[in-house]
């Protein structure tokens, strides 16, 4: 799994890196991967539900906003993306 994590804020990309591991693309390994990516961001850890899941699997992509945090978080978007 690789998967591209953008935060974007007034449609620039204020922070990105990619994330790899071997573990195959499930809703638990991708929601490790995230708790992982907003430790080195120092942010709170999203909250991914099942919907928003699909549609990564779907289209490769999923946009978060604010209401997809229990915190305040101080960006616009967090987008991931898959690199396959």
């Amino acid at each position: 799994m690789r998967i591209w994590v953008k935060i974007v804020t007034d449609g620039k990309i204020i922070k990105d890196t990619v994330f790899k591991n071997r573990a195959p693309m499930s809703l638990v390994n991708l929601t490790e991967a995230l708790k992982d990516v907003c430790y080195e961001f120092d942010l709170p850890t999203p909250l991914l539900i099942d919907i928003q899941y699909r549609h990564f699997v779907k289209f490769n992509i999923v946009t978060l906003t604010q209401k997809d945090f229990i915190e305040n978080v101080d960006f616009d978007k967090f987008i991931i993306e898959n690199w396959i």
